[in-house]
């Protein structure tokens, strides 16, 4: 089982190298467990002979023999228009002192895509968010007319984050407040809280007078 990109969204290796940063989350899907997905964070590489992550013992299925399984590698980017870059690797092996890391093969192939079709701004406006009947106080911090990223200090207690729909209450010092509808396409957990993606049900070109 390849990514399930186009051949044109392959990402040459320099591009995808430079944009790997350390201790950045990485979503491997075990293709021979019911292609489930687990986290792990990027600890480092060797060009041309593996690539080393670590995983939370808490959260991996350790019972299970691994290594030789294929797995389905994602990360996210976020740039200016933000992109997910995946590849398949094998498990070469799995330490457990004096940490918990994972080896795997490095990737022949790397595809990429962009999460969204138009560039975002750079703002800082408060906004409220309903996650389950709960508002959540955060700011946006970008935003395009199809969507936008939500910082939130306090992370909301949710099962599940994909395609959940929220209501979004934007302040906007150039106009009335907007009362949005939107999807989680993607979140990630920091020291300042989570940082949300969120894509708009309607286009908004309100959004083209923000300055």
């Amino acid at each position: 089982m390849q990514p399930t990109f186009n051949e044109p969204d392959k990402a040459d290796d320099h591009y995808w190298i430079e944009h790997l940063t350390f201790g950045m989350r990485v979503d491997v899907q075990l293709l021979e467990l019911q292609k489930r997905r687990y986290h792990a964070e990027l600890m480092g590489l060797r060009i041309g002979r593996y690539i080393a992550l670590r995983f939370d013992p808490q959260n991996w299925p350790l019972g299970e023999q691994l290594t030789g399984m294929a797995v389905v590698c994602r990360y996210l980017v976020e740039d200016e228009l933000g992109e997910i870059f995946a590849f398949k690797a094998e498990v070469l092996q799995l330490m457990r002192f004096p940490d918990h890391l994972i080896f795997l093969t490095f990737p022949d192939d790397v595809a990429k895509r962009s999460l969204r079709d138009t560039a975002r701004n750079e703002v800082n406006l408060p906004a409220t968010v309903t996650f389950a009947g709960r508002n959540y106080v955060g700011q946006v911090t970008d935003i395009s007319e199809g969507g936008c990223r939500l910082l939130l200090p306090q992370v909301p207690e949710l099962q599940d984050w994909d395609k959940t729909e929220v209501a979004l209450a934007i302040e906007c010092t150039q106009g009335p407040k907007q009362a949005l509808t939107a999807h989680v396409r993607n979140h990630r957990e920091g020291r300042e809280g989570v940082s949300v993606g969120l894509q708009f049900v309607a286009p908004q070109a309100w959004v083209q007078n923000l300055s």
